[in-house]
């Protein structure tokens, strides 16, 4: 199936966007395990916990646990290998302008990102 999508991105815009999407799976672990996680986008959990989240997104994750101190970590979105080559792969296989609108359609819509750190891995200090 992503051959085909691959070949098809060769004639239409959005090749990221087609093969990647718009979100990723997107896991917080700590160290003690059961620590309650808040996203910034709203979603909660406890870890592990594991959730789709947007790629194009810069994270706030929010880990505590009763006893820890909590910690707050920034979790960038950066353009990704993969991303990026799909992204190009607009450019190189439109015949026409519309590989540009697919190279910012990928880029907008972040389907060319992802999160680094992922998986994030927090250890949780004792107060």
């Amino acid at each position: 199936m992503k051959r085909f999508a691959l070949l098809f991105c060769l004639f239409v815009t959005g090749c990221a966007t087609l093969i990647r999407g718009t979100k990723e799976t997107f896991t917080v672990d700590s160290v003690p395990q059961a620590a309650s996680v808040q996203l910034s986008t709203g979603q909660t959990g406890q870890t592990p916990f594991s959730v789709k989240v947007p790629r194009g997104a810069n994270l706030i994750v929010t880990v505590s646990k009763l006893g820890y101190r909590t910690q707050q970590i920034t979790v960038p979105a950066q353009v990704s290998p993969t991303g990026a080559f799909l992204a190009a792969a607009n450019l190189f296989g439109s015949r026409d302008q519309s590989g540009v609108l697919g190279a910012t359609v990928d880029t907008a819509d972040g389907a060319a990102m992802e999160h680094k750190p992922n998986p994030l891995l927090v250890t949780l200090e004792k107060e």
